[in-house]
């Protein structure tokens, strides 16, 4: 019997002291409802698209201007980006030519119509990009990407006479502080 008791005061004990460290646990959680602020850097990029004039002066293109070619398959077309935002940046850039046939229609294979002149010094390919190898610090711009596209004036000439070409130029950038990579080909962050 004395063997009996002890066990009782020895489970009851225990029970009072998982009950008191409860009531202890229970007196320090509290839950409370907060309003967290992120704020992040502007990141803005424009891309600037120039072209040589007669006279050989680099001036700003107009999209509206139309270009007839010729023989002449050389077509001037200068494309830098530039951060107007204020956190410096990774850039990349995708090019693509896209094309109508004199009915409307559209051509399909019109990128592989063209090619282009590149800055393969500061630019490097990857995936269906141009990334530039630099940051983009606030407020510059980079070296161009491109200075001309070439067209297979006989292929279009045979194929596609009176057909409508456009460069397509789309960019992306994104944050280089605290980005772990410090080779634009192995940053993150881009866009899907």
């Amino acid at each position: 019997m004395k063997k009996e008791r002890k066990l009782i005061w020895i489970a009851c004990a225990t029970l009072l002291a998982v009950l008191g460290l409860s009531q202890t646990l229970a007196f320090f959680t509290t839950n409370v409802d907060t309003e967290n602020l992120i704020t992040f850097g502007n990141l803005d990029l424009k891309i600037n698209e120039t072209t040589l004039d007669n006279q050989g002066d680099e001036v700003a293109y107009s999209p509206d201007e139309k270009v007839n070619l010729s023989r002449n398959s050389h077509l001037s077309r200068i494309i830098r980006l530039e951060n107007t935002g204020s956190q410096p940046m990774y850039v990349r850039v995708d090019l693509s030519i896209t094309g109508q046939d004199k009915d409307g229609g559209e051509i399909k294979n019109a990128d592989a119509l063209a090619e282009y002149t590149l800055n393969e010094d500061d630019w490097v390919y990857k995936d269906g990009w141009y990334y530039y190898k630099d940051i983009l610090e606030p407020g510059s711009e980079s070296k161009e990407l491109m200075t001309e596209i070439i067209f297979d004036i006989n292929e279009i000439s045979s194929l596609y006479p009176g057909g409508d070409f456009d460069l397509d130029v789309s960019a992306q950038g994104v944050q280089s502080k605290n980005n772990e990579n410090e080779n634009v080909l192995l940053v993150t962050g881009w866009p899907e």
